[in-house]
């Protein structure tokens, strides 16, 4: 489980304490975590943990903010769920939100298309020229569960470009991590991003 710290009370992940690995970018803590710069929200936090660990990746992993709760009411239940599954999918949202966007902007969000400046530039920036889905859905709040074979489905050069472009913005709250969220299924999931169809 990767948790993308700031200021937040991260108590709550006790129970997942022998397999949480924690990002922070506040204010030093008791528990064990990496420090990183403030950028990014927790795009920069994630990306940074697929570069610095694609060939030493769990088999599933969580990546969820300090406090998940927000937009994951039935966080613990969910991942329950998971753990218990024979047959756990590749890509699981954690949100009880799912929005449905595309290029064009946000089809289902109260937000419109707020975030939608520069969407198609930078959209092409991480995906370059290859052929993906240009509509999609997402789990508002940006917290999911995804498997090493999903995410090692594109080379760790890709991943590297992504970050690349967060260090190159280089602001706390830029564009890009809103951005992003929208897309995070076609990021890491490689069969969805070749579908067409929601």
């Amino acid at each position: 489980m990767v948790i993308a710290r700031y200021q937040e009370d991260i108590s709550w992940s006790d129970r997942y304490k022998e397999c949480r690995k924690i990002y922070n970018k506040g204010d030093e803590i008791e528990e064990q975590s990496v420090a990183l710069p403030d950028i990014g929200r927790e795009a920069y936090t994630y990306i940074y943990h697929v570069v610095n660990n694609y060939n030493d990746l769990a088999d599933y992993t969580a990546f969820v903010q300090g406090h998940p709760f927000d937009h994951a009411p039935y966080f613990h239940q969910i991942i329950e769920k998971f753990l218990n599954s024979e047959s756990p999918e590749d890509f699981v949202w954690l949100s009880s939100w799912l929005i449905y966007s595309g290029l064009g902007g946000l089809k289902d969000h109260h937000l419109g298309n707020k975030y939608s400046q520069e969407f198609d530039e930078n959209f092409y920036k991480f995906f370059q020229d290859e052929p993906v889905r240009q509509d999609f859905e997402f789990g508002a709040g940006a917290e999911f569960i995804v498997s090493k074979k999903s995410i090692q489905s594109r080379p760790l050069e890709f991943y590297q470009n992504a970050l690349a472009l967060f260090e190159e913005e280089n602001e706390i709250d830029g564009l890009l991590p809103y951005q992003i969220e929208r897309y995070w299924r076609v990021f890491f999931d490689y069969n969805y991003s070749k579908n067409n169809t929601i």
